[in-house]
């Protein structure tokens, strides 16, 4: 887990959540600036509520002046769901939405941003692949 491994510091004032719900009732009174959802896109990425899979709307509505941190892919649903969230994004209040790899984070990157300084070199180009045995359930498909 993160929280206790290279990173630690800078997960040590986190709070974490059982679900969407206990974070927002918890957090309701004190809004945060910012929020993470790094779940995979299996559990989020819909614009309606009917399948529970809305964390991006529920989070909007809950913390409409918050900045919204959204794993990539934004949605594994059709290419209509996927525009519906950008649509909902795009249209939060405060307008901050970032959406992004996770892999920066990784010890790997890390490591390798270290050497890079430490040893005061000048990256002129970077190239890099996700190399894996096999893909993760949720590329390339859409849950129902």
């Amino acid at each position: 887990m993160k929280r206790s491994g290279l990173a630690a510091s800078a997960y040590a004032d986190t709070r974490l959540f059982a679900s969407l719900e206990e974070a927002t009732d918890a957090l309701s009174q004190t809004p945060p600036r910012l929020v993470i959802l790094g779940s995979p896109p299996a559990f989020r990425g819909r614009v309606s509520s009917d399948k529970g899979l809305d964390a991006e709307r529920i989070l909007s509505d809950a913390f409409p002046k918050a900045g919204l941190f959204v794993e990539k892919p934004v949605s594994t649903g059709s290419v209509e769901e996927a525009k519906g969230v950008a649509d909902l994004l795009e249209s939060r209040d405060m307008g901050i939405v970032s959406v992004g790899y996770m892999l920066r984070y990784s010890a790997a990157v890390q490591k390798m941003k270290e050497i890079i300084q430490e040893n005061n070199l000048t990256v002129m180009m970077t190239s890099a692949r996700y190399v894996m045995g096999e893909a993760p359930p949720h590329f390339g498909r859409a849950y129902v």
